[in-house]
């Protein structure tokens, strides 16, 4: 009987998909120590502060993320977790929900995956004081921030905190996150043991002060920008390895070239490179084989659902940046591009940015929130008509 497809060398290592977890998860090891760092002050009794994160589309936030979770949890910690989308009613029932989760836990010694499991089982019949000051027949309808104050009370001096991972926190509704943003400027004032740890966006920092002037102050902030190329080197080899395969020097130079250290493509060349060979070591041809398939694997998972969100308006000006800049211009530059003024595209570029698909890394400049899109619209979208300026020379 042929076990071949069995064999652990067949099985592609690389996961070109959103937020899941690579085999190798290299170059963030300075924020995993701020991360350690923070816990282990928690855990001898010390404060910490809450911590932002933020970088483009596809740099592994929501990755490093899910791992504080777990570090979190595996600590002792109460963790609760949400990804902010702007609905205000569905943000402030998933954060009800959590809050419930941790009152269980915090009131049983549980994790909070047990207490998931526990929560519909609490019997309401005479109200059950809890440890936390709360009675078991309040409900989710309850005010979560007072809840949350409560939580951390209960957790003072425990040496344990409790944590609410945020990930797309600039999308967050603007009043839930600056009720969140002062509720963790008053706990951490009183010494009570209440983290932030929020991933977003590169606007993400501008957008919390502009919530409270004080967020600027309140939180360590850390870049996650691209691997360097020797950490992308690792990456693939590394990956390749821990399934009972490796790359040449010479196909990991082009890999390296073709990812440019960014970590989405990363994984999607080396899956495509896994692919397109079965030998060991692979060589360059698999990189070269693979790379159609790499470019689909980009196209659909990265660019063509966010080309497809912006309306009619808002395509021709993405169009327009990328002639211009690639993945970046200045705002005069995409204007006079398309024959018009700044102030007169201002609704359009604030629709983008709104929709996550454009940002400002400075002023006066318009970039795309996903490396490569520039590219993307080059190939599959180029203007469909001659910038204003050339047509009217």
């Amino acid at each position: 009987m042929d076990n071949s497809a069995q064999s652990p060398a067949l099985i592609n290592p690389f996961m070109p998909g959103a937020g899941l977890q690579p085999v190798e998860l290299a170059g963030r090891n300075y924020e995993l120590t701020l991360m350690r760092t923070l816990l282990g002050q928690i855990s001898l009794g010390y404060q910490g502060v809450g911590m932002v994160f933020f970088g483009l589309r596809g740099v592994g936030k929501t990755v490093l993320l899910r791992r504080f979770a777990a570090m979190a949890e595996e600590a002792g910690m109460i963790v609760m977790q949400m990804e902010a989308d702007g609905n205000a009613e569905t943000e402030s029932s998933v954060l009800r929900e959590q809050v419930q989760r941790a009152r269980k836990a915090v009131s049983s010694g549980e994790t909070l995956a047990e207490a998931g499991r526990h929560i519909a089982s609490v019997e309401v019949g005479l109200p059950l004081k809890l440890a936390v000051g709360f009675t078991a027949d309040d409900t989710t309808e309850s005010d979560p921030y007072s809840n949350l104050e409560k939580l951390a009370e209960a957790l003072k001096g425990s040496n344990r905190g409790l944590f609410l991972f945020i990930d797309e926190f600039q999308q967050m509704n603007p009043d839930m996150m600056g009720r969140l943003i002062t509720l963790q400027h008053t706990l951490g004032q009183e010494g009570l043991p209440f983290y932030i740890i929020a991933a977003g966006l590169p606007n993400l920092p501008g957008v919390l002060s502009e919530s409270r002037s004080y967020a600027e102050r309140l939180f360590r902030y850390r870049q996650l920008d691209n691997l360097s190329g020797e950490e992308s080197r690792n990456v693939f080899q590394q990956t390749a390895r821990q399934a009972g395969r490796s790359f040449t020097d010479e196909a990991l130079d082009a890999l390296q070239e073709y990812a440019d250290g960014y970590p989405y493509a990363i994984q999607a060349f080396g899956s495509s490179a896994w692919d397109a060979s079965s030998s060991t070591p692979m060589d360059r041809d698999a990189v070269a084989n693979g790379l159609p398939e790499a470019r689909e694997l980009l196209d659909e998972g990265l660019y063509h659902s966010r080309w497809q969100r912006a309306t009619p308006a808002g395509r021709r000006y993405m169009e327009a940046l990328a002639a211009v800049g690639g993945d970046a211009a200045s705002s005069a530059g995409v204007a006079a591009y398309l024959g018009k003024t700044s102030s007169q595209l201002s609704k359009t570029r604030a629709q983008l940015i709104e929709q996550g698909l454009i940002y400002m890394p400075l002023r006066g400049e318009v970039a795309f929130t996903v490396p490569g899109m520039g590219d993307y619209i080059n190939r599959n979208h180029p203007p469909s008509s001659e910038p204003y300026d050339r047509e009217h020379q």
